[in-house]
This record gives C-alpha cells, structure tokens and sequence, in this order.
C-alpha cells in the first residue's frame, strides 16, 4: 500500500485507536497527540446515570431508620409492660383508687399489709377474698354489710386483724345477730361490746356525729332507701373535710366510698346512728 493510501488517525475510513487506561475504560484520539473525549466509569456521565439509584438508596435508608425507631420505642414499651402488669395485679389502698378513678374493673380492698390502728380501711362485701362465705339470707356479697362496716370499725380501733369481715360475720351468726336474714341492729351495741369496743347511740344530727368524728371515733349508720341502698343498708363515716362533709366506707360500692358527702345528707338517710372506741 502506497503512502497516499494510508489513513491517517481521524481522518481515513478506520476508527481510531483506544487505549486504556486507569481513569477511564477508554479514551478516544482526535489528530494530535492529546485526548479529545473520555467516557468511562469515573466520568460524568456515569454519576448522571447513577443519580436516581442514589435517590432510591438514600431513601430507603431513610425508611429503614425509620422503622428502626418505631421498633425500638416498642420494644421499650414491650419491656416495661410487665412491671406495671405488676404493680396493677397489687391490691391497692383505697387512696391509689381516688387516683385511678377506674370502675370498670374488679373491686379490692385495703390489702391486710396496711391494717393498723388509726386507720380505717376500706374494705367491700364483694372482695373475692370473703364475698362468697354464707352469711344470713345469703352470702356476705350480698347480705354482709353490717358485719364488714363493724370489722373495719374494729380494726382500726385495735390494730387487731382477726375479725376480718368474714370472722365477724361467723361472730354475728354465732352470737344469733341475725334478724330475719339480715343483720340486727343489736350486732351495733351488744355484738360490738363482746368484741371489746364502746358502742353508744348518737342522735341524728351533724353537730353530734362530727363531735364522736373529730375525736377519732368511727360511725355507723343503718340507713333506708335512698343514695346508698334500695332497702336498707350500713355505711361507716370516718372522718370530716372541715367544709360539711364526710369521709365515708360504703362496704358494697367502691365509687361512694371515694366520694365526698354531705354530712346533712347523709344523716337524713338514716334509721339509727352509732359511734364506737375502744
């Protein structure tokens, strides 16, 4: 072939040469010596190409941090339920129940742990612990009133604990203070003289009932038809606010014993009135 007939590098009918290097798959020669084009993989053109992947990957990263997050907040949440399944399965005092304010769950009382003298505690006819014992007409949940209000009475003039309501209704029944199926009012003065304690009448009127409160001296009353019982019912006052009303223990609901009431009211409730010490 004649030199008239040799190609020239960009000029004949042949490509030109490529020549690999380091920074890019290969580079394209014009004329002269110098590179006129690079296209590889460290070039631009790749990093436009690329730019929607790293889009994509920046936000799934995002998600999957994201979803870490949320799990791991579970997760705390998970762990900490036990303790307070725990602390709701205890049988709380009657002033943790103010707090909660919840009615819609089984009702306890005061748990024994915290039984002293000077202190009256709440204690429910319907506490699993005793509601199903035979008492008068019926069981303790149902006709048990009189003995559990005595009981707490009892308590927390003595510190003593074995009188719990269902001792004191074995004592009513033992000791015939039963009347018809239901307690008599002689378990109020007789009954409470056998177990060790003072008992004595109290005319209805808030002067004389906050006179035997104020001095540390539980009440009962036997009261009708009204804000505490369709028929008859006993209710045990233990202390007064300083504004007309009183603390009370209503042995069959938990909502009325955490409730203030009138002193005025209540009195106008009731059949007869006693006040205990020891």
């Amino acid at each position: 072939m004649s030199n008239a007939e040799t190609p020239k590098y960009g000029t004949g009918a042949f490509p030109p040469p490529r020549e690999f290097d380091q920074l890019s798959r290969y580079r394209i020669h014009g004329s002269g010596s110098e590179p006129t084009r690079y296209v590889g993989r460290r070039g631009q053109g790749r990093d436009a190409d690329m730019a929607p992947v790293k889009v994509v990957v920046l936000l799934c990263a995002s998600v999957l941090v994201v979803l870490a997050v949320g799990v791991a907040l579970w997760a705390g949440e998970w762990l900490a339920a036990p303790a307070s399944q725990a602390g709701a399965a205890e049988r709380p005092h009657v002033g943790s129940l103010l707090q909660e304010g919840a009615e819609d769950r089984q009702i306890v009382s005061t748990p024994r742990t915290e039984w002293r003298q000077g202190v009256v505690p709440a204690l429910f006819q319907t506490d699993s612990e005793w509601a199903s014992q035979p008492y008068g007409g019926g069981t303790i949940a149902t006709h048990g009133c009189g003995p559990t209000c005595l009981s707490m009475a009892y308590i927390a003039l003595t510190g003593q604990t074995d009188l719990d309501p269902k001792g004191m209704a074995e004592f009513s029944e033992l000791n015939g203070f039963i009347d018809g199926g239901v307690t008599s009012w002689l378990l109020m003065s007789e009954g409470a003289g056998l177990v060790g304690l003072d008992s004595v009448e109290v005319p209805a009127s808030a002067q004389s009932v906050e006179s035997h409160l104020l001095v540390g001296e539980p009440v009962i009353c036997s009261v009708h038809k009204g804000d505490f019982t369709d028929e008859g019912h006993f209710i045990l006052l233990v202390g007064t606010n300083g504004d007309g009303t009183v603390e009370i223990r209503d042995p069959n609901s938990e909502a009325r014993t955490l409730e203030a009431w009138d002193l005025g009211r209540v009195i106008s409730q009731c059949d007869n009135i006693w006040a205990f010490s020891a």
